[in-house]
């Protein structure tokens, strides 16, 4: 994990110059203020000085740096979001386009720097010792090779992306525990997996979190221990969950459950075949489960295999196997052809739905 290379590093040396970047912000501003802490040791109000990078020209930002820190040995310069650095990567796509064009053509041609880019490129090479800069860039950065071999000449380069699994556990006990809370393993999975975080196409940081933390903590008043109970009472619940209980419901003959949350997400504006595509969709991953598991794998293999998050397939394990094969089978044959006889119109659809949850896995 790159923040906690960052945060050994720290412990030993200051270099002169920090290249942070990546999709995690709150990861950037928690290393932004430890390497604060670090360097502006008295007087913030002159030491520290934080510049934004889509205005700075060369001339200010050497002016930043070359003015000497007071009643401190070194001073802290921050540049948030660079506009240089984006100028770098597409110089640096046009040269490789220049190249591949020139190559063809039979005439090569040396790319040529912006003499701005130089500048900042230079300033980078030759930084005074009294300095610590710091170019803060939030989002994916590109190859900007040239950037980063000069901040590499004294300094060092972190990309901050999102935790894994084992790292957002520890995280999310932690925070929890900041309010004097606890959180058990069941309920920590739970709340990982409501939250979408480690879903590959989500855009969730743990900012998003710390928000859900933060309104669960003050929504559990004086109880020490958070349940899911707490957890469902505050965090907005994906379709993707709200179909699982539809399916559980019916599983466990709860009809008048299913026919709720039904009701809840028409009302919410989500159409038929959206909700009938998503219980599908699960009655066959519940049964791609079951079938690994069957065949020797556990939940957690049978998730990284299927690519899903483990505290999803203990629950498609679990229903899954209560269900049976023969009647999760049974369930996509009745998702079928209720589909098939809306489509036709020989069903209406609230009404195909409705049967459906029914007689789902009979």
């Amino acid at each position: 994990m790159s923040y906690r290379a960052f945060t050994n590093e720290l412990k030993s040396e200051i270099k002169k110059v920090y290249l942070l970047y990546g999709q995690e912000s709150y990861l950037l501003d928690n290393a932004k203020e430890l390497l604060k802490k670090k360097v502006v040791t008295a007087f913030p109000e002159l030491n520290y000085n934080v510049l934004e990078g889509e205005a700075i020209t060369v001339e200010q930002l050497q002016n930043a740096c070359d003015t000497f820190p007071f009643g401190s040995e070194k001073k802290l310069v921050v540049v948030r979001q660079p506009a240089f650095l984006t100028k770098a990567n597409k110089k640096g796509e046009e040269e490789e386009t220049d190249e591949d064009s020139n190559e063809e053509e039979g005439e090569p041609k040396a790319p040529k720097d912006s003499g701005e880019l130089k500048g900042y490129l230079d300033l980078l090479k030759e930084l005074p010792d009294s300095c610590c800069l710091l170019l803060l860039y939030y989002g994916n950065l590109g190859k900007a090779k040239k950037v980063k071999d000069a901040v590499a000449k004294d300094g060092s380069e972190y990309e901050f992306k999102r935790i894994d699994k084992d790292d957002l556990s520890r995280w999310v006990i932690n925070s929890f525990s900041r309010y004097n809370k606890k959180i058990g393993f069941k309920e920590m999975d739970y709340f990982i997996a409501l939250s979408d975080y480690l879903d590959k196409n989500s855009e969730k940081n743990l900012y998003n979190l710390e928000n859900e933390i933060d309104k669960i903590s003050a929504f559990s008043g004086k109880v020490e221990d958070i349940t899911i109970k707490h957890i469902d009472a505050v965090m907005a619940k994906s379709l993707e969950n709200d179909i699982f209980k539809l399916i559980n419901s019916s599983a466990d003959k709860r009809i008048s459950d299913s026919l709720s949350v039904l009701s809840d997400l028409l009302t919410q504006g989500e159409e038929i075949f959206a909700i009938l595509a998503m219980i599908t969709k699960q009655i066959r991953t519940m049964t791609s489960v079951v079938e690994l598991n069957q065949k020797g794998l556990d939940a957690k293999a049978a998730a990284s295999k299927l690519k899903i998050h483990e505290f999803y397939a203990k629950n498609c394990l679990n229903y899954g196997k209560k269900i049976g094969m023969q009647g999760l089978i049974k369930g996509l044959n009745n998702c079928v052809s209720i589909e098939l006889n809306v489509k036709s119109g020989k069903m209406d659809k609230r009404l195909g739905m409705e049967m459906l949850i029914i007689n789902m896995f009979k």
